[in-house]
């Protein structure tokens, strides 16, 4: 596990999934539908847990200030700041290691109980 220091705020477009887990691959594809120029931004993936249960978004970077209303998408965004951080190569076939990851780091002491989970997906 690795601290990750991000040095600005990344503002992000995105699609919150209906359903968790179930739903975040339809998230994704329906913010790649709308959004184009995808192959060329960062996607996240953000897991947060509030008192409705699990809220899931897909996202990526914004490349300009209004793509959220043009696009008809929501807003979110990362806070600068440090974050714990494991990298798992081939992901797409490796789709059970995410979630094990996830619980690995939701154990470490650093971890603020309250702040979401981000993936970043290369």
């Amino acid at each position: 596990m690795k601290e990750i220091k991000i040095e600005s705020d990344l503002n992000l477009i995105c699609v919150r999934a209906k359903t968790f887990p179930q739903g975040i691959e339809e998230a994704f594809k329906t913010l790649e539908s709308k959004v184009p120029n995808r192959k060329e931004r960062e996607c996240y993936g953000i897991y947060g847990k509030n008192e409705n249960g699990i809220t899931y978004r897909a996202g990526m970077l914004k490349k300009i200030n209004d793509e959220d209303v043009k696009y008809g998408l929501e807003n979110y965004t990362i806070e600068k700041g440090t974050y714990l951080g494991i990298t798992i190569n081939n992901w797409k076939t490796n789709i059970p290691k995410i979630g094990q990851t996830f619980d690995k780091i939701a154990e470490d002491e650093r971890v603020e109980k309250n702040s979401p989970s981000i993936e970043v997906y290369k």
